[in-house]
């Protein structure tokens, strides 16, 4: 059993204040361990993470032979210069496969998960150990409206020192689908490889805190490489379809816009082309080339840009 309560978190924790108390039973039983929770917390300041209330419960559901079943809410979320709402987690975890919930909402945005798997016990301590298993359902509504929805189970793993997710891609009821697949070994490699076929420019709209509509759509590659005994490279391109920027319920478009392109190519680190070009029907158009192909020769190197 234990109890605790902290009035100033900030007296135990750098960068940080709130208040926290909790009381629990830590059961380390060999075969049949056990966690029970029961904590609240207020204003929370981390950095620059901030929560206005957070709350960790056993879950009613609880099953004896789980290590812990924890229901996690958190409200007024703001991390850097990202708000949400609420924060709802459900943690399970049998002996036999643990599965996290995840629900959060954000002004008309609500996002949902699942992933469940299992402990990948290395022998070599708690945190040597990992955790496989798979990214099951994921989805982004928009105002009630569904924006995004894992098409298929993706596998996911990690642990400390490695992150691996492979091919998940959702998609929209328009068609549109974005893939992503991406892998993570500390001090070694980061490599990432993401896809967009015709995905609304309108989904980013939340997060760039403005009010006007956009409606683009963006098609193209990404690819990213880095390795711990070479530079990065990697190269993206990306193409925005002819669309309008208006006010919501504007017939009357502020900008037009015809079909775009944006692109670079990083090798050795080194960024060594890049281009944007947007026509703006009836004003012009923004047209932007780099190209150093190489600067190795000093002053007689060819520069473009």
């Amino acid at each position: 059993m234990f109890k605790a309560s902290v009035e100033d978190l900030s007296s135990l924790l750098a960068q940080s204040r709130g208040r926290v108390q909790a009381a629990g039973r830590l059961s380390l039983q060999p075969g049949a361990p056990r966690l029970e929770l029961d904590l609240s917390a207020g204003e929370l300041v981390w950095g620059d993470f901030r929560a206005e209330s957070l709350s960790i419960q056993n879950s009613p559901d609880s099953s004896a032979t789980s290590f812990a079943d924890l229901d996690v809410r958190a409200t007024q979320v703001r991390a850097m210069d990202f708000m949400l709402d609420t924060i709802e987690l459900d943690i399970n975890t049998s002996p036999e496969n643990q599965a996290i919930r995840l629900k959060a909402v954000s002004s008309n945005l609500d996002l949902s998960a699942q992933m469940s798997g299992q402990i990948q016990d290395s022998g070599d301590g708690l945190f040597a150990a990992g955790w496989a298993g798979e990214l099951s359902a994921l989805t982004l509504t928009e105002s009630s409206r569904l924006a995004l929805a894992l098409q298929n189970p993706a596998p996911l793993s990690w642990s400390m020192s490695s992150a691996k997710i492979e091919a998940a891609c959702l998609a929209t009821d328009a068609a549109s689908t974005l893939c992503a697949e991406g892998e993570w070994i500390q001090d070694e490699r980061l490599t990432a490889n993401v896809s967009l076929s015709r995905v609304p420019l309108s989904l980013a709209q939340p997060f760039l805190d403005t009010e006007l509509e956009m409606t683009q759509t963006i098609d193209g590659e990404l690819v990213w490489d880095s390795t711990a005994d070479k530079p990065a490279s990697g190269n993206a391109q990306f193409r925005l379809s002819p669309g309008e920027i208006r006010y919501p319920d504007d017939f009357d478009s502020l900008l037009k816009t015809g079909e775009g392109l944006m692109s670079f190519n990083l090798a050795s680190g080194k960024l060594s082309e890049g281009r944007f070009d947007l026509p703006l029907p009836g004003m012009g158009n923004i047209d932007f080339d780099l190209n150093i192909p190489d600067v190795a020769e000093g002053v007689d190197a060819t520069v473009d840009g």
